[in-house]
C-alpha cells in the first residue's frame, strides 16, 4: 500500500509527512513550490493486538489502557509536488504531480482550513478563500488526468474492444493499468446502473469518458480530506462546511505543526507526551512553551482529543478494507520459528488475499511449496483459498 499527500502548495503538505513519519525528511517553507522532487516516508497506522486476547505479552504493541493494546503498522507514503488549477494540461508542476500520483492506492487531501491560501499557494487574508473550492478542484484535475490518459489511445482502444471482443473492463484495465487502476475497480464503476454508461464504449464521447473518469478515480483513489491548520483562525467554521458540502468523505481536523513542535519537546525531554492517547505532561518548559502548550490544550486536544495526526493512516487502511495478520510457527506459544519472540510479525493486506497468498506474502517459497494453514485460535485447517480474516493468527504447513 502506498498513501499519496496531495494539496496545493503551502497547504501543509511536507509538514504533514514530516510529522507522520516523525522525522525532516520534507523540506517546509511557506512559499509555494517548497516540494518540487517528491518525498517519501514510513509512518505507522494502529489495530488491536490479539496479545490481550490469546493472553500473551507480544513486547511489540503500544499499551494504551488496561484492556487495550495497539500493533504499530508500517504503511509507506509519498509526498508529492503542489497542484494548482490546470495541472493535467502540464500547468505548475502539474505533470510531475501527477506521475507520482500514479503509484498511490489512497489519497491524503491537505485542505488549509484557514482559507488564509488562494488556489495558486499565495498568502491571502485569513478566511477569505474557501477551502471547498480546493475539494472541487483536485477532483476535477485527477479525473480530467484520467480522461486524458483515455483520450491519448483512445481510437486503440475502441478498436481493441470491438475486434477482439474482450471485455470492456479488460480492455480499459490494460490502459489504466500504468496508475494502479484494475479490472476489478473498473467492474465496479460499471455495475452503477444509475451511470448510464454504454458496455460499447465505441459509443462512448467526451461526457461518458469525463463520467467514467470521476467514478473509477473515487473506486481506485478514495481521498480522505486532511483539514489543516485547525487551530487558526476560521478554520473551525471552515471545517463544518466541509463537513456540510462532502458528507460522505472522512474529513479529520489537523494542525500538523502542534504535532511536531509537541514531539520535539518530547525529544528533548521536557513535556510528556502521549501521541494515541491526546495526553501531554509539562516537564521543563520556559514561559514561552508553556503559553504554547496552553494554547495546544486548550484549542486542539480538548476540543478534538488529539492532533489528528496519530490515526490518519489507521483511517487509511479501513478505508480501503486492508486486514492484518500475525504469522507464527507454533500454535500454542504464538512464536516465530526460532521460538523466542511472541507475535513478531504483522502483515498487512488486501481484502479477499488468500492462505496461499499470505503465504507469499511471508515468503515466495512458501508459497511455492504451501501445502495449508493452521488457525491458531480453532486449531483448524486452511485450505489455500481461504480468506485472511482482519487479525487472523495463521502458522503455514509447508512440504519444504
Amino acid at each position: 500500500m502506498l498513501i499519496g499527500i496531495v494539496g496545493k502548495p503551502s497547504s501543509g503538505k511536507s509538514t504533514l509527512i514530516n510529522a507522520i513519519t516523525k522525522s525532516d525528511i520534507a523540506k517546509t517553507g511557506s512559499y509555494p513550490f517548497t516540494t518540487i522532487d517528491s518525498n517519501r516516508g514510513t509512518g505507522f497506522a494502529y489495530k488491536k493486538c490479539v496479545c490481550r486476547e490469546m493472553e500473551k505479552k507480544c513486547n511489540q504493541c503500544i499499551e494504551v489502557s488496561n484492556s487495550e493494546t495497539l500493533r504499530p503498522i508500517q504503511v509507506k507514503l509519498i509526498d508529492v509536488a503542489g497542484l494548482v488549477p490546470g495541472a493535467h494540461e502540464g500547468r505548475g508542476l502539474g505533470n510531475k504531480f501527477l506521475s507520482d500520483l500514479s503509484e498511490a492506492d489512497i489519497l491524503l487531501h491537505v485542505v488549509d482550513t484557514s482559507g488564509s491560501l488562494n488556489e495558486e499557494g499565495e498568502e491571502v487574508p485569513i478566511g477569505t478563500y474557501d477551502p471547498v473550492k480546493d475539494v472541487n478542484f483536485l477532483e476535477e484535475e485527477i479525473s480530467f488526468w484520467i480522461a486524458g490518459i483515455l483520450e491519448h489511445g483512445w481510437d486503440r482502444i475502441k478498436r481493441s474492444a470491438r475486434s477482439t471482443k474482450t471485455p470492456v473492463e479488460d480492455v480499459l484495465a490494460e490502459r489504466l493499468s500504468g496508475i494502479k487502476i484494475n479490472r476489478h475497480q473498473i467492474k465496479k464503476v460499471f455495475l452503477k446502473t444509475e451511470l448510464n454508461l454504454p458496455l460499447d464504449i465505441g459509443e462512448w464521447k467526451k461526457e461518458e469518458l469525463i463520467i467514467f473518469s470521476r467514478e473509477v478515480r473515487k473506486v481506485s483513489k478514495p481521498i480522505i480530506i486532511i483539514a489543516n491548520k485547525i487551530d487558526r483562525p476560521k478554520a473551525k467554521e471552515n471545517l463544518e462546511r466541509l463537513k456540510d458540502y462532502f458528507p460522505k468523505y472522512e474529513i479529520i481536523p489537523v494542525s500538523a505543526l502542534s504535532d511536531i513542535l509537541l514531539q520535539n519537546l518530547h525529544k528533548k525531554g521536557k513535556i510528556e507526551y502521549k501521541p494515541l492517547e491526546g495526553k501531554l505532561r509539562k516537564i521543563n518548559l520556559t514561559d514561552k512553551e508553556s503559553a504554547t502548550i496552553d494554547k495546544i490544550q486548550e484549542n486542539i486536544l480538548d476540543k478534538f482529543e488529539n492532533t489528528g495526526i496519530p490515526f490518519i493512516l489507521t483511517k487509511c487502511i479501513e478505508l480501503l478494507e486492508y486486514v492484518i495478520a500475525f504469522p507464527v510457527a507454533d500454535i500454542q506459544k504464538l512464536t516465530d520459528g526460532l521460538g523466542d519472540k511472541v507475535l513478531p510479525d504483522t502483515f498487512l493486506l488486501p481484502k479477499g488475499t488468500t492462505a496461499r497468498e499470505f503465504a507469499g506474502y511471508i515468503h515466495k517459497d512458501l508459497y511455492d511449496s504451501f501445502v495449508c494453514g493452521i488457525d491458531a485460535r480453532t486449531s483448524k485447517k486452511l485450505s489455500e483459498s481461504y480468506e485472511v480474516k482482519d487479525r487472523d493468527i495463521i502458522k503455514i504447513q509447508s512440504s519444504k
